[in-house]
């Protein structure tokens, strides 16, 4: 459960990396998302550690954009 939602922009499909400090602890995957919260399923393939109330969770900038933002440079 993290503590923000559709509001921030959020959606259902998001991926977001999880820290604790400066330490990547495991990716999640939004499989619900209210205005004001959202739940996340652990990605198993990056789980390195249980999380705890008071971890980071962080969007990811999706590639496509990137791509995008390169190729509008040239």
């Amino acid at each position: 459960l993290i503590s923000v939602g559709s509001d921030d922009g959020l959606r259902v499909g998001h991926e977001l990396n999880v820290f604790r400090g400066d330490s990547f602890i495991g990716r999640i995957r939004l499989v619900r998302v209210d205005p004001d919260r959202a739940v996340g399923e652990s990605d198993p393939v990056f789980y390195k550690r249980p999380f705890q109330i008071g971890d980071l969770a962080k969007t990811i900038q999706p590639t496509a954009n990137l791509d995008r933002q390169a190729s509008n440079k040239k």
